[in-house]
């Protein structure tokens, strides 16, 4: 099952933040697991394309880590819909939640912004680059910047590419 499981945590001052359930809710948790509050926010849902579905299986029938295996994985099954969240991290007492929104061309993925009591701030969009269908190269957010490591394949080295958020 594609993107059957998709949880995302951040871990911030003493306090965890989880996200596992169907939407954009994400539980703020102590250190001994009791919840200190829920963060909830409407969102759109975006559905899982004929062209998603078909690029997904592209890469399972090429990709050295599955081709071999791929009968054994049959059947795949698709979701309807993109799961509200693809990643969540604190910093500089913001937390940032990557959604699966994103623009036609899928460069730029929209960004909801809480402060750390669970109050909605804003919306930004980050460019956000993919290594594998489903699978972001290594991101991560630190003071006002999204850090992505790129495998940059004409001179076969990993680069840091660094965004200024605004």
């Amino acid at each position: 099952r594609i993107l059957a499981n998709n949880p995302a945590h951040a871990i911030y001052n003493g306090k965890l933040f989880l996200a596992w359930e169907d939407g954009i809710i994400i539980k703020a948790l102590d250190y001994e697991f009791k919840e200190l509050f829920t963060i909830k926010q409407p969102y759109q849902k975006q559905k899982f394309r004929e062209e998603d579905k078909k690029e997904v299986m592209e890469f399972l029938k090429t990709d050295p880590s599955t081709k071999d295996i791929l009968e054994f994985l049959k059947p795949i099954e698709f979701p309807e819909y993109f799961p509200a969240i693809l990643f969540i991290t604190v910093t500089g007492d913001k937390l940032y939640c990557i959604t699966f929104t994103s623009d036609k061309q899928k460069e730029n993925y929209e960004t909801l912004l809480f402060d750390l009591r669970g109050k909605f701030q804003k919306k930004i969009s980050l460019p956000i680059l993919w290594e594998k269908p489903l699978k972001p190269y290594p991101l991560n957010l630190y003071e006002g910047k999204l850090y992505q490591l790129l495998d940059n394949a004409d001179t076969e080295e990993w680069e840091l590419h660094i965004t200024e958020i605004k």
